[in-house]
């Protein structure tokens, strides 16, 4: 008998089905795969996670300055069209010489 089987383990192998003492093992193998699985998946994640974050603070930033030169368009825009009205009507209360 080989050193790396147990006593049952012969008997096992007679009747085709697994060791107990040894599958559990392997589980616990397979479990810290899944575990380290898992745990690359995770970071992966938070990695991601980062630069998006970044990507949308940037983006947050962009439109607040955008919104601002929006803004000063606007008051320019107002300001503009005050003095083209206060021009028309300058110009229509000049009376228009009438010649027949």
């Amino acid at each position: 008998m080989s050193p790396s089987l147990c006593s049952g383990c012969l008997l096992h192998f007679a009747h085709r089905r697994p060791c107990r003492r040894h599958n559990f093992r392997v589980r616990r193998l397979n479990r810290g795969r899944r575990l380290s699985s898992a745990l690359n998946e995770t970071m992966e994640l938070k990695r991601k996670n980062l630069k998006l974050y970044v990507e949308n603070q940037s983006i947050i930033k962009e439109n607040e300055k955008l919104r601002n030169k929006a803004l000063l368009l606007h008051q320019e825009n107002q300001a503009l069209l005050s003095q083209s009205v206060f021009n028309l009507r300058l110009i229509s209360s000049i009376p228009v010489p009438f010649f027949p």
